[in-house]
């Protein structure tokens, strides 16, 4: 459990450079948040307790710049979803063939 509480959590830190924002913010949440669970499990074998320790604070801040992604990316949506449905219609009025 503890190589997979580190592997998860190098996983929830790490797809940042991989994915966009509003994919990191969900796979950074799931992943950090297995990666904790894993982490304080694998913390009770004396031998890999390290590791664990290491995924289940990767995991912690995995999950929570998740969380900040996905909560920043949804208000960023709100905030400006007026002017995407105005650009979109402006967008449309203007190429239409009638």
């Amino acid at each position: 459990m503890a190589v997979a509480s580190l592997v998860l959590g190098i996983i929830s830190m790490a797809s940042i450079l991989v994915f966009d924002w509003w994919t990191w913010g969900i796979i950074g949440l799931i992943t950090g948040a297995i990666a904790i669970v894993l982490g304080a499990l694998g913390k009770k074998d004396a031998e890999k307790a390290k590791l664990a320790h290491l995924g289940f604070i990767f995991g912690i801040i995995g999950a929570a710049f998740g969380f900040v992604f996905l909560v920043g990316c949804s208000i960023w949506c709100a905030a400006f979803a007026d002017d995407f449905a105005s650009a979109a219609a402006a967008a449309a009025y203007s190429n239409s063939w009638y």
